[in-house]
């Protein structure tokens, strides 16, 4: 289990909409609502790049 150091947790919201998102130190899995990236977003390799994109220019990506 993470430390509290460990997690980041952050809130956006706009109009009615509420995004929550958690950072965890880990092994570089993602989930959105309790799926997997790719269960999630389905056979989209341009969305799954989008989303990585930030990992791989921080060299952070395993």
């Amino acid at each position: 289990m993470a430390d509290n150091k460990d997690i980041i947790m952050a809130t956006g919201r706009r109009k009615t909409s509420i995004a929550v998102v958690k950072l965890v130190k880990g092994s570089g899995r993602i989930f959105v609502n309790g799926k997997t990236l790719k269960n999630y977003i389905g056979n989209r390799p341009a969305i799954e790049m989008l989303v990585y994109r930030t990992l791989v220019l921080t060299e952070t990506q395993d």
